[in-house]
């Protein structure tokens, strides 16, 4: 190809290339762009070096604690696609360190920014207060300036960024040049006591914050455009670790620094500002005592403070003031029905209502399941209702009187309808304390009425040491109202309760109680549970025909009264007597008459323990596979009921199986769960029992189940 043809093509091609490498600028115009490009990246990589900041000087030395708290915040700190939130707010009552929380983040972020990668650095930390108090150690005060509106945000902002145009524009431009400022660079704004701003628009304004803003809110009030981080009070030893560095300055010996910290740690109960608070009053000279007077009586300076505003906005929501009341007056976190019971609101959906309301308001907290609310906040707001708590109280025991009686009934349905202890588990803590208060006021007749609704409860979950105090409590209130027979049923519960402890002695002496005040010639469900009771307690003697007599007889009052669940309990009772002497053939008999009874009654703990005796008597026949089947449905049943003691029956029987099996690992393994369940319930009998299998399984088994 000639000369002529190539060099045409080859211009061709570079003049091609030149397009597109430079389009139609000269060499000398795309050599200043590049320029002013390498110029810019070089200043926006100059400006990631800088930062901005107006944060306030923190009034602590060092943050203690707050650990999850600071890792959460940072999650959402993240930039894209790290995080995908722009908003995370600090929720809880006033005092609880929210601003603090929020300070120590932010200086983390000025500490450490060349530190960070460029990506996860904030170019501007902008800190705007609309906190309208201060609690120093001479109270409460009024803080002179806050931020009040959106346009006091914009100003901050604005002085912040050096964005005077911002503050010189018309109000309704601000917003977008607002928007266009925070592009600019990742800035981190921080609004501090959110619910002190009336103004909604900041509300709006926060909901659509312009990447790569991110923001952080403090607020006793929670929002639905935030991830939330809820503050609660802190653990112990963080709260004896802020004590000991505030209030050991304070005090010359160490030995004074312990006795002050060990005072307000209970006082204080992990509330940041109220240990602050404390310490700080101690350093102007106040004693202890005058410290420890005022925070207990729930009328001072930081009760004020930390309630600032909330009572009275919850006043004017109904519902609101008497739920709060109702869940002060009681000791224990609240169901939803004993908070609407004890308010005295019929109607329950109003109290949610209420509840999830006053838990927005960080007055109240949600805890699986129940209601419950910080010391401080249970202490002001009694001081508010203190003539009202009694009528509180008492509208607590009759709603609980009449959730038992429909949750387990009479004595003929109790183990019928109690197959779901858990759903007593929760309310245990406030009915003991009903139990104790009705009694020290005279209210005995709702104390005999609670009390009997908790009979097999407080036995099958091992609350056998609150069950003697209840029984022996309702015992005498009975004996105050007159009513023999709910007096000889709880001294008849203490009877059994003593025998299963290991106090035949103490036994035979609530029997003893019992019989005085039961017609041994009328046919009763009581004296059907006596003449159990003496059995029990002859058997344990040795005299075995003996006991049978009084189990038989005992059979017979209760096919007299019709009780499914005394027949069904005499006749196991029946039927492990004989197997424990031998005759396998009867006690197989009763048992399973026993479980075919309770089967049909759906009387599912005497099903429970027929299945356990027809185990022990197949294992005894060494019928292993038999045994095995009874004992593990046996077990199953009583672990899903919540019966502790016979969980531990069951799991015993199956560990004696498998060891007749010579399966050695597995029964000590069931042997040792079997311990933990008497342990639980406090069977001396049953722990005896299981160590003695465990010390005699081969040693070799020992160390093969410990490696």
């Amino acid at each position: 190809m000639s000369l002529e043809v190539i060099v045409p093509v080859i211009v061709g091609v570079l003049g091609f290339i030149y397009l597109i490498l430079f389009g139609q600028r000269s060499l000398g115009e795309w050599g200043v762009e590049r320029s002013r490009r390498r110029s810019e990246r070089s200043g926006r990589e100059e400006a990631s070096e800088k930062q901005v900041d107006n944060l306030p000087s923190p009034d602590y030395v060092e943050l203690i604690g707050r650990n999850q708290e600071m890792g959460q915040v940072g999650s959402v700190l993240r930039p894209y696609p790290h995080s995908q939130h722009s908003l995370v707010a600090l929720e809880g009552i006033g005092g609880s360190g929210k601003s603090a929380l929020a300070l120590e983040v932010a200086r983390y972020y000025v500490v450490n920014h060349l530190k960070l990668d460029r990506s996860e650095r904030f170019e501007a930390i902008i800190w705007v207060s609309a906190k309208e108090n201060l609690l120093t150690a001479q109270g409460d005060q009024i803080r002179p300036w806050r931020h009040r509106t959106l346009d006091d945000i914009f100003e901050t902002i604005a002085i912040c960024l050096g964005r005077e145009d911002i503050t010189r524009a018309p109000a309704d431009h601000r917003v977008e040049l607002v928007r266009a400022a925070l592009k600019r660079q990742r800035t981190l704004l921080i609004v501090d006591n959110l619910e002190t701003i009336d103004d909604m628009s900041v509300e709006s304004f926060l909901r659509e914050l312009p990447a790569p803003t991110k923001a952080i809110v403090t607020t006793r009030y929670r929002i639905d455009v935030a991830v939330s981080v809820s503050l609660s009070s802190l653990p112990a030893d963080e709260s004896r670790s802020l004590l000991w560095q505030l209030a050991s300055q304070s005090v010359d010996a160490s030995g004074d620094a312990g006795r002050v910290i060990d005072s307000l740690i209970g006082l204080t109960e992990g509330l940041p500002l109220a240990i602050v608070w404390s310490a700080a009053r101690i350093r102007l000279g106040m004693t202890l005592g005058e410290v420890v007077e005022d925070l207990s009586s729930g009328r001072d300076d930081l009760t004020r403070y930390s309630f600032s505003g909330i009572w009275e906005r919850i006043a004017t929501q109904p519902g609101r003031v008497e739920v709060m009341r109702a869940v002060a007056a009681l000791p224990a976190p609240v169901t939803l029905g004993l908070a609407a019971g004890a308010s005295g609101i019929a109607d329950v959906e109003s109290v949610r209502a209420a509840l999830h309301d006053l838990a927005r308001l960080s007055l109240l907290q949600r805890q699986n399941g129940t209601w419950d609310m910080h010391p401080l906040v249970r202490r002001h707001v009694r001081q508010t209702n203190e003539g009202e708590r009694d009528a509180i109280l008492r509208r607590a025991i009759r709603y609980h009187v009449q959730y038992l009686s429909g949750l387990i009934g009479d004595e003929r349905t109790q183990h019928v309808q109690a197959t779901q202890y858990a759903s007593i588990d929760p309310e245990w803590p406030n009915i003991r304390h009903l139990i104790g208060w009705g009694f020290q006021e005279g209210a005995h007749e709702d104390v005999r009425s609670l009390v009997g609704g908790l009979g097999y409860y407080l036995h099958a979950r091992g609350l056998w040491t609150d069950a003697v105090w209840a029984w022996e409590t309702g015992a005498t209130s009975a004996e105050e109202c007159g009513d023999d027979v709910a007096q000889a049923r709880f001294l008849t519960y203490l009877g059994y309760m003593a025998f299963f402890m290991g106090r035949p002695t103490r036994a035979t002496y609530y029997r003893r109680q019992a019989e005085r005040l039961v017609a041994p010639d009328r046919p009763s469900y009581q004296l059907g549970s006596l003449l159990r009771l003496s059995g029990y307690l002859i058997r344990e003697s040795g005299d075995v025909e003996q006991a049978l007599q009084l189990f038989g007889r005992g059979l017979d009052v209760m096919r007299t009264c019709d009780n499914v669940h005394g027949i069904c309990r005499l006749l196991n009772d029946m039927a492990e007597t004989l197997a424990l002497s031998g005759r396998t053939f009867e006690a197989e008999a009763l048992a399973q008459e026993a479980l075919s009874r309770a089967d049909a009654a759906g009387e599912v703990i005497e099903k429970v323990r027929a299945m356990c005796v027809l185990a022990n008597i197949a294992l005894a026949a060494d019928d292993l596979g038999r045994a095995r089947a009874y004992a593990a449905e046996s077990r199953d049943q009583a672990l899903e009921c919540g019966w502790w003691e016979d969980a531990g029956k069951a799991l015993y029987t199956l560990a004696r199986i498998e060891a007749a099996a010579r399966s050695h690992g597995p029964a000590r393994s069931l042997a040792a769960e079997a311990e933990v369940y008497f342990d639980r319930v406090g069977s001396e009998r049953g722990i005896d029992e299981c160590r003695a299998l465990l010390a005699s399984l081969p040693s070799g088994a020992r160390r093969r189940a410990g490696g």
